[in-house]
């Protein structure tokens, strides 16, 4: 499954580290209009507490297809 994240610049090392944390694969795919860091999440089953956490903090703006 995968989830893209917009994420505000200066909350890019929290975001970071909860991937990290929870050894998320990830890849940055660019910028918006608002100096937001486009990062699609790729996660299966059992990553999903995990992506769980970052949707509480972080917005998850759009689902892609699983």
């Amino acid at each position: 499954m995968k989830k893209e994240f917009h994420v505000a610049t200066d909350s890019m090392v929290e975001f970071a580290d909860l991937l990290a944390e929870h050894d998320i694969n990830n890849e940055i795919l660019g910028s918006t209009e608002n100096d937001q860091v486009i990062v699609s999440v790729q996660f299966d089953k059992n990553d999903f507490d995990a992506v769980e956490e970052l949707e509480e903090s972080f917005e998850s703006e759009q689902e892609d297809e699983e």
